[in-house]
């Protein structure tokens, strides 16, 4: 009956003007004044990869959601759970990162890469910053894990087609910084034609 009695009571047009003035002003400004445009910005098909953007730097930029969607696929099959701490290393642009850090519990998702605009751009383009608020990733921008003084307890790591470009003591580094993996995922390790670089990670992990 309230209700009913109100909107029978003519509208105050001065008020009605007033609401959609700071309406319309909210609508025409930035959510997030402060925070700082990324680098590079869209989907980046017409590029090739390694191209200066956040997509294209990492692989082909049509395969950019492929990608996502195998790693994500992947090591949820293989046990992973949003209780689990993940070490994403050669994270990029957060090509993998922008479904794990979602799903994965606050501070469990740490990510390695020296090429800090690429976090940067990923964290802007693909996330968000409530996201990155809320869910608390931790980032290293070394091309080591030596700054990681502590083992970092995580339960899975994944390498997408970066222990193929390097050494066998970032192998070994890796597995003394978290010495209970529960398993590694790395993108290209099947076609590696150095058997004894095979052996070396099938026997560390």
């Amino acid at each position: 009956m309230g209700l009913f009695n109100f909107l029978k009571k003519p509208l105050d047009w001065a008020v009605v003007r007033a609401i959609l003035v700071e309406l319309k002003m909210h609508l025409a400004s930035p959510p997030h004044p402060s925070a700082p445009a990324p680098r590079t910005q869209g989907l980046g098909l017409d590029l090739k990869p390694g191209d200066d953007h956040y997509r294209a730097y990492v692989g082909p930029p049509q395969d950019y959601d492929l990608i996502s969607a195998m790693g994500f696929n992947l090591l949820t099959s293989a046990g992973l759970r949003q209780n689990h701490r993940l070490l994403d290393i050669g994270c990029g642009s957060l090509r993998l990162g922008r479904l794990f850090i979602p799903y994965l519990n606050p501070g469990n998702y740490i990510g390695v890469e020296p090429n800090r605009w690429l976090v940067e751009d990923g964290m802007l383009n693909e996330i968000g910053s409530d996201q990155i608020r809320l869910k608390r990733p931790v980032f290293s921008f070394r091309d080591s894990l030596d700054e990681f003084t502590e083992s970092l307890q995580a339960d899975y790591a994944l390498a997408q087609s970066i222990f193929s470009h390097c050494g066998l003591d970032l192998v070994d580094r890796l597995q003394a910084s978290a010495p209970n993996l529960g398993a590694v995922c790395e993108g290209s390790v099947r076609s590696l034609p150095d058997i004894h670089w095979r052996r070396h990670l099938e026997q560390r992990f």
